[in-house]
């Protein structure tokens, strides 16, 4: 882990189980991280359509077919993997990613 950054804890990795994806109210960020086949995303909790939360809920923010994320708002549908809206009144628009990193079976956001 590069510590000339600043980092922040989110959660031990046990508590981000392989196909979850989790909101994470940090002190000054809130977030949601998903775990999708081996791989980490993580992306701001805010809708590009009307800068509204994306969720509200700290679990079940996929679709029912647990491919994509779901706007809670106008149900605008996001990609896991880039956050590009493919679905919904945001359509192209893109969520905002963060620098996330895992250490020690931790899982830090990286400032």
């Amino acid at each position: 882990m590069d510590t000339a950054h600043a980092t922040q804890l989110i959660c031990h990795m046990e508590e981000l189980p392989e196909d979850s994806a989790i909101r994470f109210l940090l002190a000054d960020c809130d977030l949601i991280v998903i775990h999708r086949k081996g791989r980490l995303y993580g992306y701001r909790n805010e809708c590009p359509h009307m800068n509204l939360p994306l969720s509200n809920r700290s679990k079940g923010i996929f679709d029912k077919d647990q491919g994509h994320l779901v706007c809670i708002q106008h149900a605008a549908v996001f990609d896991i993997e880039n956050g590009r809206c493919v679905k919904g009144p945001c359509l192209g628009m893109e969520l905002e990613s963060v620098n996330i990193e895992t250490n020690n079976g931790k899982l830090f956001l990286k400032e």
